[in-house]
């Protein structure tokens, strides 16, 4: 059985421009001393504004996840953070106002964590002022769980006016079962993905892609063999700059 390697970081680089004024009302400008919450934190970037919005925690089992250790080792690592196994960790989502664009980078883990993980995305974007029908974009950096779970609520789409963006890789691997068997690769997120992800395909809201091209304006996208890259083309109006890193994944 071949196993499949996950090595490579997916690099999302956005120069980003000053909000339109069409966004007015939907994105209001945030000053660089801005009321904060549990749920969600404001900054700027350039004449940008962007929000990280979490999603909730998830517990992580170091013991099973941590290798070439001993749970004596973790243990102690630990105890200098105050933290105990298992520990939780994040999930994050980012907000960004592009002109004439509302766009969410990885949508969370959704309901496929269960009850009390993760799941909170909708609640942290009505915590920060917006309403998933305002979202025109989502950019998943790759099809896991804890990424691309939130495009669902049950059966429902949840961002009715936004499009998917995402690695034809990830579309082609994911959406096929019996890449499962042949690569090794687990089941469930073959079933995650028809169940989050295919609901957007099947409504024409997906658009994947798999060579370099601009994805949303400002943002664009290369493909290296079979890894997929998002990174920037530079402009004019360039206010500043965003470097946001995620996981790829190299099926080979």
């Amino acid at each position: 059985m071949r196993k499949i390697r996950l090595p490579i970081a997916l690099v999302l680089q956005v120069f980003l421009y000053g909000t339109s004024p069409s966004l007015a009302q939907s994105m209001a400008p945030i000053p660089h001393v801005a009321v904060q919450g549990a749920d969600l934190y404001r900054f700027r970037v350039g004449a940008v504004n962007v929000i990280a919005l979490s999603d909730g925690t998830v517990p992580q089992d170091l013991y099973a996840l941590l290798t070439n250790t001993t749970q004596a080792k973790t243990d102690a690592l630990l105890e200098v953070s105050f933290l105990r196994n298992p520990i939780e960790a994040s999930i994050n989502v980012f907000l960004i106002a592009l002109p004439d664009r509302l766009v969410l980078v990885d949508t969370g883990s959704g309901e496929l964590f269960g009850p009390g993980n993760g799941g909170k995305l909708l609640s942290s974007l009505a915590a920060a002022g917006y309403r998933p029908e305002q979202i025109t974009d989502i950019l998943i950096t790759h099809v896991h769980t804890d990424h691309s779970g939130g495009l669902v609520e049950g059966q429902r789409i949840v961002f009715a006016n936004a499009t998917v963006r995402v690695g034809k890789p990830d579309v082609d691997f994911f959406l096929n079962p019996a890449n499962s068997a042949e690569s090794g690769y687990d089941r469930k997120y073959f079933d995650e993905a028809i169940k989050t992800l295919k609901p957007y395909v099947d409504a024409g809201k997906v658009a994947a892609f798999s060579s370099s091209t601009e994805v949303v304006p400002g943002i664009s996208s290369s493909s290296k063999g079979n890894i997929v890259d998002f990174q920037s083309a530079s402009a004019p109006r360039l206010k500043g700059r965003l470097l946001l890193r995620r996981s790829s994944r190299r099926w080979r």
